[in-house]
């Protein structure tokens, strides 16, 4: 199995954003299983927009900041590196279906107090996991303006089997 986190990314102002994205290249002979997938959310000021956070289905994936392997976490060190791309900073994706709605963070009048939200997504055995065939992926990401006073840290875990 293998997972990336992502920590204390800023909400975003623009109009759509794509903080974290997982995609499984054509031709790479695997499938990814999502296990879980995670967003923690604060805000450290008071939220001006209540924008929702996406997890959704990708078709394609391209630029942003392509992590290296040495940065996903295998929980077995002997395992070989993924096939999966992760990907951060604004990848472009091509949006498919959505999966998962989170709900955004707000804060609390009180001056400096703080407000959070934990959501997981959680794929059991007996459920038929997520699966992402070659040439398809998932994004987590936000479709309305968002607030730079909001806060996320993101995990994404999955394993893979041969196609």
């Amino acid at each position: 199995m293998y997972a990336f986190i992502v920590t204390r990314q800023a909400g975003q102002s623009a109009s759509t954003y794509n903080f974290l994205s997982l995609f499984n290249p054509s031709g790479s002979g695997k499938a990814l299983r999502l296990e879980h997938a995670q967003m923690a959310n604060y805000a450290i000021a008071q939220a001006s927009v209540a924008t929702p956070f996406l997890l959704s289905r990708t078709t394609a994936a391209s630029g942003g900041t392509l992590q290296a392997s040495s940065d996903i976490c295998k929980y077995r060190t002997p395992d070989p590196n993924t096939v999966g791309e992760v990907r951060t900073g604004n990848p472009a994706v091509t949006l498919g279906a959505s999966l998962w709605n989170f709900t955004p963070p707000f804060q609390l009048s009180t001056p400096g107090a703080l407000s959070a939200v934990v959501q997981d997504v959680s794929f059991p055995e007996y459920w038929d996991r997520i699966t992402l065939a070659p040439g398809e992926g998932i994004v987590f990401h936000q479709t309305d303006v968002g607030d730079a006073d909001q806060r996320l840290n993101l995990i994404l875990s999955w394993s893979e089997t041969l196609v």
